[in-house]
């Protein structure tokens, strides 16, 4: 009864990844999203044959890697190393080039934090963080960073978020190792990450993402060790972890509430 169940949930979340991922791929051929400074999204109709072309050239390039078994020929430890640079290189250019200005809510919290260096906790009271508490863990990370290299570092976060997603990308890899069975496909996730650009873009944008990401994939990876070793102290980094993401973003009650599924279903 159990490996049935396990086998239906493989297959379910496998078939349905499949078929987002291809309806993704899909519409992307097509369509790109532009968004302007008010946070206002809209698509436009894309040159269809040369997105064609280079999906073609990336997929016939993919086969020949899997034709001539190139993980066999390269090293994990090799492939974190370049994926490690290669993060911290271009993201530090694009920080460099895009030099992107605070803007909307990524700038109130960052003026709160600077008003709490200052002394000025009048920010407290005011309709913004009485509408939004949550942001207040963010304004305190952004308050210690600014205690230590002054108040006027915001392209310093930027910085930061290259660091953050370095590392992000490196724990995905072990991720990775928890729960892909082969070289191959533990190879290939590496290697697809050098291609994942939009959290790379994402890194200018200074409003918690990327710092409560680490934390959470942090978590992730250490429930997946606890879940395997069953010992406590992975379970213990977890909660922490968890909860240090959870603090920066609210949004990643999603990965709390994911693990807690998880870690039910493993006592079940």
């Amino acid at each position: 009864m159990r490996e049935k169940f396990l086998g239906f949930s493989r297959s379910f979340v496998a078939w349905f990844c499949i078929v987002l991922f291809f309806f993704l791929s899909a519409l992307s051929l097509v369509y790109t999203a532009y968004m302007i400074q008010d946070e206002k999204v809209f698509f436009k109709w894309d040159f269809f044959p040369l997105t064609l072309l280079l999906v073609l050239l990336v997929v016939g390039f993919l086969f020949l890697l899997y034709r001539f078994r190139i993980w066999e020929k390269l090293s994990m430890r090799s492939m974190r190393i370049a994926l490690v640079v290669y993060v911290l290189l271009a993201g530090t250019a694009w920080v460099f080039m895009a030099r992107n200005p605070p803007y909307a809510d990524a700038l109130f919290v960052y003026e709160i934090a600077q008003g709490f260096v200052q002394g000025d906790f009048s920010f407290m009271r005011e309709a913004y963080l009485l509408q939004f508490p949550f942001q207040l863990g963010l304004a305190l990370y952004y308050e210690t960073v600014m205690r230590i290299v002054g108040p006027d570092c915001f392209y310093f976060l930027q910085m930061l978020n290259v660091f953050y997603l370095a590392l992000s990308y490196l724990t995905l890899t072990h991720i990775a190792d928890e729960i892909l069975p082969t070289p191959s496909s533990r190879f290939f996730s590496c290697l697809f990450l050098f291609g994942c650009l939009p959290p790379l873009l994402f890194v200018t944008f200074v409003y918690g993402t990327q710092l409560g990401l680490l934390f959470a994939l942090l978590a992730l990876y250490a429930t997946l060790r606890f879940v395997r070793q069953n010992k406590i102290h992975w379970l213990v980094i977890s909660v922490v972890s968890m909860a240090l993401a959870i603090i920066i973003k609210m949004n990643y009650w999603i990965f709390g509430i994911a693990i807690v599924l998880l870690l039910l279903m493993d006592f079940i």
